[in-house]
This record gives structure tokens, sequence and C-alpha cells, in this order.
């Protein structure tokens, strides 16, 4: 936020009103800022000139009688907007003591300060009744007084919503993390994965016929080796659901909670020294015996306001220190809760680990024994297939030889060539038929590895599809 004029016109400003150096200190810092600047950066200036001044500071034209209570100061309170921003106001005011002429300097971002000040002022208002009084110079400075506890005013009646503000943004922040209960451990086992895709349509008999004697073979393979308490289920890839580490909003809170306790106590400095500085100035041997003796009343009403409003601050203070150590212990639970999860995570994957270990151990050895027997059946096999070759050609032979159609009779040998004829053609169609059968039994087997292959495709696609959206 600027303040809309150029340099000259504030330079031509400040010197006109003689407005005292040490107040372009506080306005520098002032304005919205993407990272704030002197956040920390707070006090009160003052150049009091009760004595008979130089001869160049008296302008009588303008009412300046060169002896005045000269003082700038900051303060810093919250206000309700949508982002919780933190005013950062500097005030400036010369008092001219014997005019009883005030001139106010107030930055500030919006007009909340006018608007009470010109409620208060406006004929017919209902406010303090010492800001409309300027009849003499003891009720000029009562309203400068009062002007003065507006402000103070304004710097304590937020802080109290705040912290409210705070700490319901807190418990919004971190009560459903810490009502999880953590102590049931996650499943190391995935659920099913269940399709309605082609895989869950009814098979046909002989398929049902191939799966039993596919599963009957496999059962007896895999008994023999595989441990039945194991449960025969894919492991998870994805770790174990678990809330994550504390959010960034928790130590966003932590420090917007940080920054209260210094900023009330650059507000309960001000408003002391503010306190005492009046109290130091009518009481002065050079202040005017009229401010001295008029003023006292007002005076004793100021540090009584002033009192009761470091009260207030006090007690705010004290409460952001418990909301501070509120913060902090509600962070180190969530960080609890985040360590406590993250081992039994790395527990869990430690288990899954291990049953992948021992699974693949048993699989090895499962492995093992088909290779042994494997190699067994080889060798069984091969004295089979010797023993086959070595009678096949004689059982060929005698079975061309046990038939009609080559007889011995009386050593003469005769033919029949109905006989091989019939032969021939009864054993020509069967061997057909047998080759036929068998290409039709090979073909159903590789039609039912290519309906199993596409099938394995589809759920790998759909776990892929469900990891991705998880």
């Amino acid at each position: 936020m600027s303040l809309k004029i150029s340099r000259d016109m504030l330079m031509i400003l400040l010197t006109h009103h003689q407005v005292m150096i040490s107040f372009l200190d506080f306005i520098f810092p002032f304005g919205m800022q993407e990272f704030p600047e002197d956040f920390y950066f707070s006090g009160l200036r003052e150049e009091t000139r009760l004595s008979q001044p130089a001869t160049g500071l008296v302008i009588s034209q303008l009412g300046r009688s060169g002896r005045d209570i000269r003082l700038c100061y900051n303060l810093k309170s919250v206000e309700r907007s949508l982002d919780q921003h933190w005013p950062w106001e500097p005030f400036t005011i010369p008092f001219d003591v014997e005019h009883g002429k005030a001139f106010w300097i107030i930055v500030k971002g919006s007009k909340i300060i006018k608007k009470r000040i010109q409620d208060s002022t406006a004929p017919g208002a209902v406010g303090p009744s010492d800001l409309k009084r300027f009849g003499s110079d003891c009720e000029a400075m009562a309203s400068s007084l009062e002007a003065h506890l507006v402000l103070a005013d304004w710097c304590d009646e937020e802080w109290r919503w705040y912290m409210n503000y705070l700490e319901e943004r807190l418990h919004a922040a971190t009560r459903q993390t810490l009502s999880k209960s953590i102590e049931t451990e996650p499943s190391i086992y995935e659920s099913p994965i269940r399709h309605s895709s082609r895989a869950n349509r009814a098979p046909s008999a002989l398929r049902r016929l191939a799966a039993t004697a596919k599963k009957r073979f496999s059962t007896r393979l895999v008994n023999s080796t595989v441990d039945s308490a194991v449960p025969l289920t894919t492991i998870l890839t994805e770790p174990p659901s678990s809330p994550p580490p504390p959010p960034p909003l928790v130590q966003w809170l932590e420090e917007k909670a940080n920054e209260v306790s210094p900023v009330l106590d650059a507000n309960i400095d001000i408003l002391k020294e503010l306190s005492e500085h009046y109290r130091s100035v009518l009481t002065s041997v050079d202040c005017p015996e009229e401010l001295q003796s008029g003023c006292e009343a007002y005076l004793k009403n100021f540090e009584k306001r002033i009192k009761s409003i470091v009260t207030d601050l006090e007690r705010q203070k004290q409460r952001s220190l418990g909301l501070l150590a509120l913060f902090t212990n509600r962070k180190n639970m969530l960080y609890e809760v985040s360590n406590k999860l993250a081992a039994e995570t790395s527990r869990v994957y430690a288990k899954r680990a291990q049953l992948s270990t021992d699974r693949m151990e048993r699989m090895a050895e499962t492995m093992f024994d088909i290779a042994n027997k494997t190699q067994q059946e080889t060798v069984s096999m091969r004295i089979i297939t010797l023993v086959t070759l070595f009678f096949l050609p004689g059982t060929f032979i005698s079975t061309i030889m046990s038939t009609d159609i080559i007889q011995f009779q009386d050593n003469v040998k005769e033919y029949q060539w109905g006989a091989l004829n019939w032969y021939m053609a009864v054993t020509i169609p069967f061997m057909a038929a047998t080759f036929v059968a068998w290409y039709g039994f090979y073909w159903w087997a590789a039609r039912g590895e290519k309906v199993a292959a596409a099938e394995r495709a589809d759920i790998e696609k759909q776990a892929g599809s469900d990891l991705s959206v998880i």
C-alpha cells in the first residue's frame, strides 16, 4: 500500500509542519511487502522543547511558539481480513504548549482510525467527550491524550480473536490426524483382485477337465515342498496408507504464534513510555503552570486507561505463550505419530521382504525337485524309447505275418491281394484320423494358452490402472 503522494509532496508536507526527522524511521518499513522487513521494529521518539526556544523556531503567523511537545511512535495490531494481516501504524504529533494546537500524522493502511475520530468529534456524536474540547490549552491537551487512547485501544482490541483464530486453525489441522488409531498393523497382503472380464465367464467342459487335471498335477508337485500355511497372494508394491507428516500449515501457524509475544512486548513498552513521557513533561519545571495544574485529572485518567490496556496486553501475552506451548506440543505429537507410522511401515516392508524371500526359497526348492524328477523321467523315457525302437521292426513284421495277406501252406507262399487291400483301406483312414485328432487337440491347447495370456494381460492392465489412481 502506497501513501499516494510523491516524494516531493511528502518532503514539503513534513518540512512545512516541522515534523521531527525520526518520523522517517517509522515511514520506511510501512506498507504491504511480500516478505516483511523490520517487522519487529518499534519505538517511541520524542523532541520536547519547553524552555525558551530559538528565534528561528517561532512563527507567530502560523500559531507556533517554538515551545512544543513532539513525539512519534508506532503500534501494531491485527484486523479481521481474508489474510489476517498485521497493520503497521506509525504516528506523530507536535503539540504547541502555548497556543494549544496539535498536528497529527497517522499512517495506516485502512480508514478505521480516521473513522473513529471523525465519529467521535462529529456534532451530536456519542463518544469520548474530551476529543471534542478545544476551548483552552488544558482541554486541547486532554483532547490529545484522548486521541492517544483511541490508538491504544485499537492496538489491544483484536488480539483475543486473533489467537482464537490461530487455535481454531490448529485444531482443524491436527484433530483428524491425532484421532486416528495406529494400533492396528497394516496388512502385508493384497486383497484379491476381482474382475468381471472374460476370466469370469463359465468355462467349457473341456476347459474344466484340463483345469482339474492341471490343478491336481500342480498340487501333487507343489505340496511336497511348499508350506501350506503361507498365503499364495501377491505382495503389494504400494506402501500401506498412513497420514502425511505434519502439514506446512502447522508450521506456519506456529510462526504466527511466535510473532505475537514480541509484538505485544513492543506495544506494552511503547504505551508505558508514552505514559511516563507525558508524566515527565507535565511535571517538568519548564511546563506552563496552566497545564501542570489543569491537566492533572486528565493525566491521571490517561495513566489509568493506559495501565488497564497494558494489563490486558500482558494477559494476552501470557495466553500467547500458552498457545505457543500448545503449538509446540501438538507439532511434537504429530511428529511422533508420523515417526511411529514410518516405523510401522518399515516393519511391514521388512515382513513383506522376508515373506517374499521365503517364497522365493520355496519356489527354488520346488524347481530343484521338479528338475530332479524331470531328469529321472527323461532317463526313463530314453530307456522306453530304446526298447520300443528295438522291438518296433519285429512287431511290425510279426503283425503283417500274422494276417492272411501272406500264407504258407505245404511250403508254398501265397499272397492274398484282397486281404492286403482291406488292410490298407482300414489302416490308412484310421492313421489319418489319428493325425487329425492330434492336430485338433494341439490347436485347442494352443488356443487355451492364448486366452490365458490375454486374461493375464487384462489383469495386469487393470492392476496398473488401479495403482495409477492411488
